[in-house]
């Protein structure tokens, strides 16, 4: 008795909406849940789209930069008798310009890094140790145009703790990394070095 019950009541499992035996399946699928499910899924891809467009307009006028490492020439530095000073220098290789007063920030969040012979390697941080430097920053930094930091010092004034020996250095910005000059400190003087260890 009770099997032919159960397959009255599901002998058509498809039946009109409003019938006194609608079965659960016909119920899960009106025109008006299924109106609804599209609509919000219709509202779900607007959405995303509009995130997708924000985040690639934000992004678009981001500066690209590049960093790099060099030696100051130091016949034009008459305020200090650095050998050999260190010239940490960013070029704008964005499409828009860089503004002047965020280019101090920029080197805020940069690292230089030395690296012993011996495997030891020491961190300077530009923000934590107040690096400061001389001259003027530029108004805008224009794409294709570099500027170079107004710190006056060597691998000596920023790790003073380092022994005679051969060293590498170079500076991070957060995931970008300049070029690696090699030096060799002797008896206190540094003097730069062709060849890395």
């Amino acid at each position: 008795m009770e099997v032919a019950e159960a397959n009255r009541r599901w002998r058509w499992p498809f039946r009109w909406c409003g019938s006194c035996r609608e079965s659960a399946v016909a119920q899960l699928f009106t025109s008006r849940s299924l109106t609804h499910m599209l609509t919000m899924i219709k509202r779900l891809f607007i959405l995303l789209w509009l995130v997708t467009m924000a985040s690639v307009s934000l992004h678009a006028g981001e500066p690209s930069l590049k960093i790099s490492l060099g030696i100051r020439d130091a016949k034009l530095l008459t305020i200090t008798n650095v050998a050999f000073p260190l010239a940490f220098r960013i070029e704008n290789a964005g499409k828009t310009a860089i503004n002047g007063g965020s280019i101090r920030g920029i080197y805020h969040n940069a690292v230089v890094n030395l690296l012993a012979k011996s495997g030891l390697e020491r961190h300077y941080d530009f923000a934590s140790d107040g690096l400061q430097g001389y001259g003027l920053v530029p108004n805008d930094l224009q794409p294709g145009q570099s500027y170079v930091h107004g710190y006056v010092g060597n691998i000596i004034t920023l790790f003073p703790s380092a022994k005679d020996g051969d060293y590498q250095v170079w500076w991070t910005l957060g995931d970008l990394k300049s070029n690696i000059l090699c030096f060799t400190v002797t008896n206190g003087k540094v003097l730069p070095s062709l060849y890395p260890f």
